[in-house]
């Protein structure tokens, strides 16, 4: 149920063409709860080892870089260093990016969110050291673990207040936002020529005055003047006079005079 349904599931999402982002929502919650057994597994191992040392020194008084306190110590080291220098990496190219892109540059926004993770990330070597350098007992698993997990919310809080998680086509909401066209779109009825496809759905949702939806045989019934949507490649058959207010990835905004 764990592995088999969503390996399946995964597996059909990668053969479908016309798969969208949404198609996987369902893959979610087998991520999360493999991801805390993964979490579980690794603060186990956390505790497990401070627990083995402990009997180790005090029935055998042996030293405390024993084979199996070290095999346990090898796998949090390793995941450690590997996040310290994904975490310096990602500060070091956000203060780049800062530097010499333009202020007012949308970069600098993704900049922003690669100093968030990389200060949240550079935590987890953090509490290493500390556990390292003033006792195991004093630092549990249950901080680095929440080190991990803060990590995540926090990125993905910036991540939704920059309009990251939101703006799901970019260049189409940048068209609309044009004054001339949000002037249109608020005071006038949009008329639908043709439109479908997955940019019909966001020209759907984006116009709050709907208008007549028809297909190209039809423009005649529409009233003088009115605005309308319509394929790029459908323009050229409209025989009544009409002008091109704007265009967004193979559609026109036009006005039929």
């Amino acid at each position: 149920m764990l592995i088999g349904f969503p390996l399946i599931l995964f597996i059909e999402l990668s053969i479908f063409s016309t798969r969208l982002s949404h198609y996987s929502l369902a893959l979610y919650p087998f991520i999360a709860l493999l991801a805390a057994v993964g979490l579980n597994w690794l603060g186990n191992i956390w505790d497990k080892e401070i627990k083995e040392i402990k009997i180790q020194i005090e029935i055998q008084n042996i030293s405390l870089f024993s084979p199996m306190g070290l095999s346990s110590t090898r796998i949090l080291q390793t995941i450690n260093y590997i996040f310290a220098t994904l975490a310096i990496l990602l500060l070091l190219g956000s203060v780049v990016i800062f530097v010499i892109s333009d202020r007012d540059g949308e970069i600098r926004n993704y900049a922003i969110i690669g100093l968030v993770l990389g200060l949240s990330w550079l935590t987890l070597p953090l509490i290493w050291v500390a556990r390292c350098r003033f006792g195991k007992n004093l630092i549990s698993a249950r901080y680095w673990i929440a080190a991990w997990l803060i990590s995540a919310w926090l990125t993905l809080a910036v991540t939704g207040s920059l309009g990251f998680l939101s703006n799901y086509n970019p260049d189409f909401r940048a068209f609309l936002q044009q004054p001339e066209i949000a002037q249109i779109l608020q005071n006038y009825p949009i008329n639908f020529i043709d439109v479908d496809g997955k940019t019909g759905v966001l020209i759907n949702f984006y116009t709050p005055k709907h208008g007549k939806k028809i297909n190209i045989n039809q423009v005649s019934q529409l009233a003088i003047p009115s605005y309308a949507w319509i394929p790029e490649e459908q323009v050229s058959r409209i025989l009544q006079p009409h002008q091109i207010i704007g265009e967004v990835q193979n559609y026109q905004l036009i006005k039929l005079e």
